[in-house]
């Protein structure tokens, strides 16, 4: 997947099922041109998440302490990359304001 929506403190399983070795930092993503129709990405990264290297057949658990979002990608492989969207439950039905009967 690329992208998870999750409530903070959910702990996710990253599996590597690939035959190189991969590790999974969170960062921010900046995009620079190499010229006018082609688009690559770098990443700096924030700190907030750092793994340890995944061997093939290996796995890793992340658990995601804060609200917000996290953008995790591999810093050798920075287009294997994942969007966690991490925030509280919403609920089913939200009301703004209740107007009460309204007559139309």
């Amino acid at each position: 997947q690329d992208r998870l929506i999750v409530e903070p403190g959910t702990t996710i399983t990253i599996v590597n099922d690939d035959v190189a070795d991969h590790s999974v930092v969170s960062g921010k993503e900046n995009y620079r041109s190499r010229n006018t129709s082609e688009f690559t990405s770098t990443f700096t990264p924030d700190g907030r998440i750092v793994t340890e290297s995944i061997p093939p057949g290996g796995s890793i658990t992340i658990t995601f302490d804060e609200m917000g979002f996290y953008r995790l990608y591999d810093p050798d492989y920075p287009w294997m990359k994942i969007i966690a969207y991490v925030f509280p439950p919403v609920p089913d039905s939200l009301i703004i304001k209740d107007y009460g009967n309204p007559k139309n």
